[in-house]
């Protein structure tokens, strides 16, 4: 899946790729709970292909926060409407996130359930 925003008055899809390809518009059901959750790549390393890590399979509009070991917020960010979200690396300041393993905590929108991930960022 691609990082996509529809425009149903404009009758439209905007997504960005890395190549030419031909893709297939399809609507994914976010997930009920966080127990599917699917984190790629991990490790991520930025400036490969994919260019983010996505996060997906959580409840629509979930909230992610990406933490240092230290309990330090680097990132927050909120899954769509499918129940997806990508990171790209960078902190909440706008610059390069520095290697290392850090703790995604994902949050549903009601805030009834959470889930905590080990994801590792490689430079």
């Amino acid at each position: 899946p691609l990082p996509s925003v529809s425009d149903i008055a404009g009758n439209k899809v905007v997504a960005q790729t890395w190549h030419l390809s031909t893709f297939q518009l399809m609507v994914a059901a976010s997930e009920a709970g966080l127990s599917n959750v699917k984190i790629y790549p991990n490790p991520y390393r930025p400036n490969s292909v994919s260019d983010v890590m996505h996060f997906t399979s959580m409840t629509s509009f979930a909230k992610v926060r990406i933490y240092t070991f230290l309990g330090e917020l680097v990132r927050e960010l909120k899954a769509d409407v499918n129940g997806m979200a990508s990171w790209d690396g960078l902190n909440k300041a706008g610059e390069k996130a520095a290697s290392s393993v850090y703790i995604a905590f994902i949050q549903s929108s009601d805030k009834r359930k959470n889930k905590s991930y080990k994801i590792a960022l490689e430079r």
